[in-house]
Formats: C-alpha cells, structure tokens, sequence
C-alpha cells in the first residue's frame, strides 16, 4: 500500500470510530457490535503502532494515555467559571424567577430548566476542529489543566467538524454501573469501598495514570457554550453542542410560566432515581443570552442561574441484627438489618457497612436508633447513632469464622477486609455462580440466586463448569421449577457456550480482573489455553 493510502486508511479509520462514539455517547446510539468497535479500534492501535509519522493526539486510540503525568499545570480561565447561587424551596425558588422579570424591566423572560449532574466541572478548549485543552474549575479564576486525563473519556470527542474556536462547560461524572463495578474491584482486592460518585470522579480526574483514569470510565454532559458564534439563546448554545456530538445534560424546552418551571423541579424530585447517574437538583437558566447579560453578576455569582437543590432524604431506624455476608471472592461484609423505614420512594430494611473498621467508627451495636440516608438517592447509608440502646455495651466483636463453612477467617497485609480463604465454601461457590451468570459476564437468562442456592446446597454444582453437565429432568426437580422453565435455563447455559472469550476471562472469578481488564487480556490471546504460558512480562504489559 502507498503510503497516502496508508495515511487514508489511518484517517478513515479514526473518522469512523470519531462517528461511533459521538453516536453512542453523544446520541445514545449503537451503530455496531463491542466486536466490531473492538476490532476497528485494534486495527487502528496496530497501523499507527507501525506507522508513528502519522501520530495524532486527537486519534481515538490517545483515550488511553501511557505515561505518568508529573502534575497539573495551572491554567488562568479566560472567563472566571461562577459558582450558583442555591436553593431548597419552592418559595424562594418563585421569588427568584420575580426578581428576574422585575431586574428586566417588564421583559417576560423564559427559563431553561436542566438536570444537574453530580460531579466536577470543566472547561474544554477547541481550535481548529481539535480538543486542545481541558481546565477544571479550581477556584473558578484559575484551574489544572488535566487535558491528558479528559482524552481518556469516551464521551469527549477528540475532533469535531467546527472550525471556530470555542469553549465548553460541562460536568464529568461516573455512572452508577460504573461506581458499584469500581466498588465491587475494590472489596475484591480487600480495600476500602469509595463513598460516592462525585467524590469518586473528582479523584478520579487528577489521577497521575492516565490508564487508571480510562479504566474508571468516566463520562461527561456539557451545560454551557462560549463561542463566538452568535447564538441568541442558552438553548441555541445547547442544540450547537449536540450536533458537535457532544452529551449535553438532560433540558427542558423554554418556560415562559413559573408553574412550567415549578412541574419540572417537582417531576425529577423522583423520576431521577431511575436515572443511571448522580444528580442533586435542578440549574434554572435564563434562556435569552442578551437578557443573561442585562442580569450580570454579583461578586461570586450570576444573576441568571439559580440551582435548586433536593435534599438528601433521611429516616430514623433501628438495628435489629449485624450480619455478616460473604463474597464471592471470601471478602466478609457487616450488613445491618433494619427495622423497616420508607425513604426516597422504597422501604429500606439493610444498610451495608461495607468493613468491620466501620462499625467501630460509627460505635454500632445492635439496637441502637440510626439516622439513614439513601447515598445519592439510591444505596442506604448509616449516618449516625442517634440513640444507643446500651451506653455502657461492649464494643461490637467480628466473627472469627465463617457465617457459610466455619473456616477462620484471614485478614491479609495491607487490606481492611476479613476473608474465607476456604474454596469450597458454599456462600463464595454461590455468590460465584451468580457472577458468572450475570448479565455483565456470560449471560445465562433464568439463572437465579434462589435456585443457584438449591443446586449448590444439593451438591449438584460445584464450579461454573458443572452448569455444562445440567439437563432438564434435573432442573424441573427442583422446588418452584418446571419442565419450560428449566429447558429455559438450559438455553440460556447453551447460549453462554458462544459468548465472546472476554466475557468468559471476566466470569472466572480472579482477583482484579473484571471486565474491563477481561477484554484488554481477550485482545491479546486466542484461547484460555494461551495464558498458563504468557510470562510475567507479557502479562504487564498489556494494556
């Protein structure tokens, strides 16, 4: 090949990937298959791996960085980032939306009403098509550049078909999946799970690897445009961003009636706990930009946004038992079992403590009154005792065995968390069962944590491999089982037998492999059979 067909080649095949992530990110469109995007992406990695005159930081493959940054420069905004002004009230949310047409003199403004996104806010720069700079707010004057960490996520496009120079305001935040998938390595390895997404994305973004940033997938939403394109509205500014392909937060169209604006908030003061990210309220904005500019600013905010902030549910309750739950990798968990209280929308009855360190910092003993909060709306969280029922009780002692086979548990160096190193356990057999079932690994519909429990109790499984030896006759003798359902089953483990071979890798329960690191391994290999013989050396190496 020439090497202008080279260069074509390279070229078309960064456009193309470009195109499937602004539809997938930008449109919540899947234009292809994982393989496929998989396989073009490899393509891609292995000719500019061979071809490096061709090297482009705004290439899809530069997602992933591979050096250490050695810190985050500052960078001085070129327009101050504000923070916004809040509120938790209808009524001072109506007297703002007054004080806006009275400051306007008469002029009936109208309202964008937007979801906020619970994360960290940043500024990205582009030039000539390119993304050339990401800034976080900082101080709102100066901020870091982390524009190495931004390429990583998938949601930001590297290269856009604009050639103006403009500025994009928005909020990187990390998805619910993403959060529990991140909790799950981290109890895996035996270390402490992290308290929420926002904290977690903000940590995540000033991370010195580069590749540990990409593999927490973070994603961002833009709320804000600056351009020196002439735009009239706030919602022009946002109908620009998305044909750019960029994810902008979730919007109203233009209110013109306080009542519209009011039916909004009150709406997702629910509905956003079906969302699969964090929020924690609603951004009012005053849709004319010429009327944003009549409205100024204070010293520290603009008179044209206001954010209405939902509060955080909270219940009292008390703890009738502290049990402890095994994993399936043998990492214990306290869980506390509740008298049953309503908060936000569902009847909560446990809370996890997530370690033994926990309980001591809390002072927990059972039958003590909690104050318990729904952690971003959706995982319960123990706050606080609020009364204890015994002052003078002995400090909660954990298990010394395991709740499932008695063996003694282990607490290995450098780990918080107390584990079953028994690989016969039944609870861990269980729990691993589940996982390889599960949606995220190999998919076998049917398969529940009720009848994984039977089979494994029966002594009829003992690894993943024995749901290949399963048939129907077996299947329809168990309790609440019959003949369609169990052939259901067997379907569904016949199905698994042509899944892709990360999601097999992933399935098998090892230590700090899950599915993300599963298809960098499957990426590299043709078989299991591969990997007894893959060195030290090959293994590190991938990524």
């Amino acid at each position: 090949m020439t090497e202008s067909g080279i260069f074509e080649k390279i070229d078309n095949l960064r456009k193309k990937i470009a195109g499937l992530d602004a539809a997938y990110y930008g449109r919540g469109e899947s234009l292809v298959t994982d393989i496929e995007y998989d396989r073009l992406h490899r393509e891609l990695v292995d000719l500019e791996a061979v071809h490096p005159e061709y090297a482009d930081p705004s290439s899809p493959t530069c997602r992933v960085g591979n050096d250490l940054s050695a810190g985050f420069e500052k960078v001085t905004h070129a327009t101050r980032m504000m923070s916004i002004d809040n509120t938790y009230s209808e009524m001072e949310l109506r007297d703002w939306l007054a004080r806006c047409r009275k400051l306007l003199d008469g002029a009936e403004p109208r309202f964008v009403c937007e979801l906020k996104m619970d994360g960290i806010a940043v500024s990205l720069h582009y030039r000539d098509g390119k993304l050339i700079r990401a800034v976080t707010r900082g101080d709102g004057s100066v901020g870091d550049d982390i524009t190495v960490n931004a390429r990583t996520i998938r949601s930001i496009p590297l290269s856009i078909d604009k050639r103006e120079g403009f500025e994009v305001r928005g909020e990187i935040y990390m998805s619910w999946d993403c959060f529990n998938k991140l909790n799950e390595r981290l109890v895996e390895s035996g270390r402490e799970q992290l308290q929420n997404p926002r904290n977690t994305a903000a940590g995540t973004i000033k991370l010195l690897d580069p590749r540990e940033v990409a593999a927490r997938r973070l994603d961002i939403a833009g709320y804000f445009c600056l351009t020196g394109k002439v735009f009239q509205t706030h919602h022009e500014g946002m109908d620009f961003l998305s044909s750019c392909g960029f994810p902008v937060v979730k919007h109203s169209e233009p209110f013109s009636s306080d009542e519209d604006v009011v039916a909004f908030v009150n709406h997702w003061r629910t509905a956003r706990f079906e969302l699969p990210y964090p929020t924690d309220g609603i951004v009012i904005k005053v849709d004319s930009l010429a009327q944003q500019e009549s409205l100024g600013v204070t010293s520290k905010s603009p008179r044209w946004v206001i954010a209405y902030k939902y509060e955080a549910e909270k219940a009292i309750s008390v703890v009738e038992a502290i049990d402890a739950q095994v994993g399936r990798t043998g990492v214990i968990t306290p869980v506390a079992r509740l008298s049953p209280v309503l908060l936000a929308g569902s009847t909560v009855q446990n809370a996890t403590l997530h370690n033994y360190d926990e309980i001591v910092r809390l002072n927990l003993h059972v039958g003590d009154s909690v104050e318990v909060e729904k952690s971003g709306e959706i995982i319960p969280k123990i706050l606080r005792v609020t009364s204890a029922a015994n002052n003078d009780a002995s400090p909660f002692v954990p298990p010394v065995s395991c709740p499932s086979c008695g063996s003694l548990l282990v607490r290995y160096d450098g780990e918080i968390a107390l584990r079953c190193v028994n690989q016969t356990c039944r609870a861990q057999l269980a729990c691993w069962i589940a996982f390889y079932a599960s949606r995220q690994t190999m998919n076998i519909e049917n398969l529940g944590p009720a009848l994984i429990d039977q089979l494994v109790n029966a002594d009829l499984i003992h690894d993943p491999s024995d749901l290949y030896s399963l048939d129907v006759n077996t299947l329809a003798s168990r309790d609440r089982m019959g003949e369609k359902s169990a052939q259901n089953i067997i379907d569904g483990i016949e199905a698994s037998k042509s899944n892709p071979l990360l999601r097999l890798i992933a399935a098998l329960n090892i230590r700090m492999v899950g599915v993300q690191t599963a298809k960098l391994v499957a990426a590299k290999i043709s078989s299991l059979r591969d990997i007894p013989f893959m060195s030290i050396e090959q293994l590190t190496q991938i990524d």
